[in-house]
């Protein structure tokens, strides 16, 4: 069995490994990579607020309708947020309040990392 030697002096061994299934990591990338856009990042915050329409969001985004139609529709196909029609207007919310959760802990890492306060992983 072929031992890993991590930065602390301890040793890993790639049995002892639990890395998530193929399919499981390729989710979360398409996850980040949804989210990887300013405009799409302030949507979600937006949406976090609670359900919004397309106008709404455009005006607290600073974009034009059409501009965040487009930024929902990628959203949207990454299964982040979910819209139904009331009239003649459609609404969005999010999928799933996890969204939210990793938005909301980027941002506290983002604070952390700002003053000084990075957490480090504990090693065993």
């Amino acid at each position: 069995m072929r031992q890993h030697s991590d930065h602390g002096g301890h040793h890993l061994h790639s049995r002892d490994l639990q890395l998530p299934s193929d399919p499981d990591m390729l989710n979360v990338i398409r996850i980040f990579q949804a989210l990887s856009d300013l405009t799409r990042a302030k949507v979600i915050f937006a949406l976090t607020q609670g359900e919004r329409s397309v106008n709404e969001i455009a005006v607290i985004v600073s974009a034009s309708p059409s501009s965040v139609s487009h930024h929902l529709r990628r959203l949207r196909d990454a299964g982040l947020v979910e819209y139904h029609r009331h009239g003649n207007q459609i609404f969005y919310s999010i999928e799933d309040i996890h969204i939210a959760a990793i938005l909301e802990e980027a941002q506290h890492h983002t604070e952390h990392t700002q003053i000084g306060a990075v957490h480090r992983a504990k090693r065993k």
